[in-house]
Protein backbone atom coordinates (compact mmCIF):
# COMPACT_ATOMS: atom_id res chain seq x y z
CA UNK A 1 0.00 0.00 0.00
CA UNK A 2 1.17 3.51 -0.74
CA UNK A 3 0.82 4.58 2.88
CA UNK A 4 3.22 1.90 4.04
CA UNK A 5 5.77 3.01 1.43
CA UNK A 6 5.72 6.56 2.79
CA UNK A 7 3.57 8.11 0.05
CA UNK A 8 1.24 10.76 1.54
CA UNK A 9 -2.28 9.43 1.10
CA UNK A 10 -5.77 10.34 2.20
CA UNK A 11 -8.45 7.70 1.81
CA UNK A 12 -11.83 8.95 0.58
CA UNK A 13 -15.10 7.79 2.05
CA UNK A 14 -18.31 8.89 3.69
CA UNK A 15 -19.00 9.50 7.36
CA UNK A 16 -21.36 6.52 7.24
CA UNK A 17 -18.36 4.19 6.87
CA UNK A 18 -15.84 6.01 9.09
CA UNK A 19 -15.81 3.34 11.81
CA UNK A 20 -15.25 0.59 9.25
CA UNK A 21 -12.47 2.56 7.54
CA UNK A 22 -10.68 3.13 10.85
CA UNK A 23 -11.04 -0.54 11.81
CA UNK A 24 -9.66 -1.70 8.45
CA UNK A 25 -6.77 0.78 8.64
CA UNK A 26 -5.89 -0.43 12.15
CA UNK A 27 -6.09 -4.07 11.02
CA UNK A 28 -3.60 -3.29 8.25
CA UNK A 29 -1.17 -1.58 10.61
CA UNK A 30 -1.92 2.00 9.54
CA UNK A 31 -4.20 3.22 12.31
CA UNK A 32 -3.14 6.83 11.65
CA UNK A 33 -4.29 6.69 8.00
CA UNK A 34 -5.75 10.11 7.13
CA UNK A 35 -9.39 9.92 6.09
CA UNK A 36 -11.08 12.45 3.83
CA UNK A 37 -14.76 12.01 4.63
CA UNK A 38 -17.87 13.58 3.16
CA UNK A 39 -21.61 13.14 3.81
CA UNK A 40 -23.36 9.98 2.66
CA UNK A 41 -24.79 9.00 0.14
CA UNK A 42 -22.77 9.40 -3.04
CA UNK A 43 -25.14 7.63 -5.42
CA UNK A 44 -28.65 8.48 -6.50
CA UNK A 45 -28.27 12.21 -5.92
CA UNK A 46 -28.92 15.22 -8.14
CA UNK A 47 -26.05 16.71 -10.17
CA UNK A 48 -25.97 19.85 -7.99
CA UNK A 49 -25.44 17.67 -4.93
CA UNK A 50 -22.67 15.73 -6.72
CA UNK A 51 -20.88 19.02 -7.42
CA UNK A 52 -21.32 20.17 -3.81
CA UNK A 53 -19.95 16.86 -2.52
CA UNK A 54 -17.02 16.97 -4.95
CA UNK A 55 -16.12 20.39 -3.54
CA UNK A 56 -16.41 18.98 -0.01
CA UNK A 57 -14.22 16.03 -1.01
CA UNK A 58 -11.49 18.35 -2.25
CA UNK A 59 -11.62 20.32 1.00
CA UNK A 60 -11.45 17.08 3.02
CA UNK A 61 -8.39 15.84 1.11
CA UNK A 62 -6.62 19.19 1.48
CA UNK A 63 -7.26 19.08 5.24
CA UNK A 64 -5.99 15.50 5.52
CA UNK A 65 -2.83 15.84 3.40
CA UNK A 66 -1.02 19.00 4.69
CA UNK A 67 0.19 17.34 7.92
CA UNK A 68 1.74 14.59 5.79
CA UNK A 69 3.25 17.07 3.39
CA UNK A 70 4.86 19.06 6.20
CA UNK A 71 6.45 15.87 7.56
CA UNK A 72 7.59 14.41 4.23
CA UNK A 73 7.76 17.34 1.82
CA UNK A 74 5.37 18.06 -1.06
CA UNK A 75 3.67 14.96 -2.46
CA UNK A 76 2.96 16.36 -5.90
CA UNK A 77 3.12 19.34 -8.19
CA UNK A 78 0.24 21.72 -7.66
CA UNK A 79 -1.39 22.98 -10.85
CA UNK A 80 -3.52 26.10 -11.12
CA UNK A 81 -6.17 26.37 -13.84
CA UNK A 82 -7.60 29.88 -14.06
CA UNK A 83 -9.45 28.88 -17.25
CA UNK A 84 -11.66 26.41 -15.40
CA UNK A 85 -12.76 22.94 -16.44
CA UNK A 86 -11.95 23.33 -20.15
CA UNK A 87 -8.35 24.12 -19.25
CA UNK A 88 -8.20 21.16 -16.87
CA UNK A 89 -9.53 18.89 -19.61
CA UNK A 90 -6.89 20.15 -22.07
CA UNK A 91 -4.12 19.61 -19.49
CA UNK A 92 -5.20 16.01 -18.85
CA UNK A 93 -5.70 15.28 -22.56
CA UNK A 94 -2.22 16.59 -23.46
CA UNK A 95 -0.60 14.30 -20.90
CA UNK A 96 -2.66 11.21 -21.65
CA UNK A 97 -4.04 11.17 -18.08
CA UNK A 98 -7.57 10.38 -19.24
CA UNK A 99 -9.51 7.73 -21.09
CA UNK A 100 -10.29 10.32 -23.76
CA UNK A 101 -13.64 11.38 -22.32
CA UNK A 102 -13.96 14.98 -21.32
CA UNK A 103 -14.61 15.63 -17.65
CA UNK A 104 -16.65 18.65 -16.72
CA UNK A 105 -19.57 19.74 -14.64
CA UNK A 106 -21.80 19.42 -17.68
CA UNK A 107 -23.56 16.07 -17.87
CA UNK A 108 -22.84 13.93 -20.89
CA UNK A 109 -24.92 11.10 -22.26
CA UNK A 110 -22.12 8.95 -23.67
CA UNK A 111 -18.48 9.04 -24.51
CA UNK A 112 -16.66 7.01 -27.10
CA UNK A 113 -12.93 6.96 -27.52
CA UNK A 114 -10.87 5.89 -30.48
Amino acid sequence: MLEQRGVPTATMGTFEFEALARLEAANRGIADLPLALIPHPLGGIHEDEVIRKADLALEAVLKAVPPLMSERGPAATIFTFPGGYEEIDAHYQERGWTDGCRSSRRPRRACTTS
